[in-house]
């Protein structure tokens, strides 16, 4: 009996731990089963609970291997995606001041157009050129603060094509020009960007 229920799970290498959620029924069932031997008082019949509550602990189990395989293969996707994402975001952080292409930032990655579209949506909330345009804003916005360089030499220095393509952004995302933004340093009205 070991070995047809208990050993596949016991030596099964993908399987090092498994996290138990009270949110799905049959890992609810084998938390429920666990309470029960853990703050159950000793009682006559205690070693026929234990041994009870292990076998059906043990059948959940088995009933579930597929399901639980196929989380964790799903599990280590992600974690592969992650490192595709952090690949790619870190490409666009230390390249962001020269012309980027999405071939570029998929390339990075070692993926396609299609998946570093689906990968930057599902990890990142935005796409990857949003994500690029946010990060040179952000650049943008310590240059205006920390130095005395023209809207012009911040936009090129930051990688926008144009001042006019700069200054149409940071409006957009911030309510002001680059120059409003500056003056109001110097009134402290911009604190807040």
């Amino acid at each position: 009996m070991a070995a047809s229920y208990v050993t596949p799970i016991i030596r099964n290498e993908a399987l090092p731990y498994l996290l138990l959620s009270p949110k799905t029924d049959w890992q609810k069932q084998i938390l429920d089963l666990l309470r029960v031997l853990y703050f159950q008082p000793s009682q006559k019949a205690r070693c026929l609970q234990i041994e009870s509550s292990f076998f059906s602990i043990w059948m959940i189990l088995s009933e579930h291997l597929d399901q639980i395989q196929s989380s964790k293969i799903q599990k280590e996707q992600a974690s592969g995606y992650l490192t595709q994402v952090r690949d790619m975001t870190l490409f666009i952080n230390t390249h962001y001041a020269r012309k980027i292409s999405l071939d570029q930032i998929a390339s990075a990655g070692h993926v396609g157009l299609t998946l570093c579209c689906d990968l930057f949506h599902r990890y990142v909330g935005e796409t990857p050129v949003s994500y690029l345009n946010h990060y040179r804003l952000g650049k943008s916005i310590r240059m205006l603060r920390r130095s005395d360089l023209s809207v012009g030499q911040i936009a090129d220095a930051c990688g926008f094509g144009s001042a006019s393509y700069f200054t149409r952004l940071f409006k957009a995302r911030y309510g002001v020009s680059p120059l409003q933004y500056r003056k109001g340093l110097t009134y402290g009205r911009t604190e807040g960007l």
